[in-house]
């Protein structure tokens, strides 16, 4: 009895690794396509992830505003707000952990990393002060790198 369930085992743990394994060939051909796709219509190559994953679809389940992007590489915490036609770069960072909203027409460079909380004071006070938090990116702004650890910020508002 106990071979007999051995064998069925392992022919399912086989059946299981053959299609594990013609997955991910299927896989690496879609990789390799949208690579050479991407290639000769934008003459750039990306992480894994950017061919999969659409930057459109991933801000509106964010639920950023029309017409803004962001890439899958970006990370996104807290309570973020963003507008409308705005991109937001790879390897981006946005802590919203004390509440970051980020106006329309914006463009985060990639490897922007946006901190909206300073944990200075309440480190230094050992936890008696409070943590430090605000930041908001007005209208029509481009950031390159910048790293923030102010407790309230606007930048870039448009008149």
């Amino acid at each position: 009895m106990k071979n007999k369930f051995n064998s069925q085992k392992k022919a399912g743990d086989q059946k299981k690794n053959d299609r594990i394994d013609e997955l991910l060939e299927e896989l690496q051909k879609l990789f390799l396509q949208q690579q050479y796709d991407v290639r000769d219509r934008l003459n750039r190559s990306l992480p894994f992830a950017d061919y999969i994953v659409d930057r459109w679809k991933k801000s509106q389940l964010l639920g950023f505003g029309e017409g803004t992007s962001i890439y899958d590489s970006a990370v996104v915490l807290g309570d973020v707000k963003v507008g409308m036609h705005t991109w937001i770069g790879p390897f981006t960072v946005l802590d919203g952990s004390g509440g970051l909203e980020i106006g329309n027409y914006c463009s985060i460079s990639a490897g922007v990393q946006i901190y909206t909380h300073d944990t200075v004071k309440w480190a230094i006070s050992g936890g008696s002060s409070q943590i430090e938090r605000r930041f908001e990116l007005g209208v029509i702004v481009i950031l390159g790198q910048i790293r923030s650890s102010a407790k309230e910020y606007q930048l870039g508002m448009a008149a």
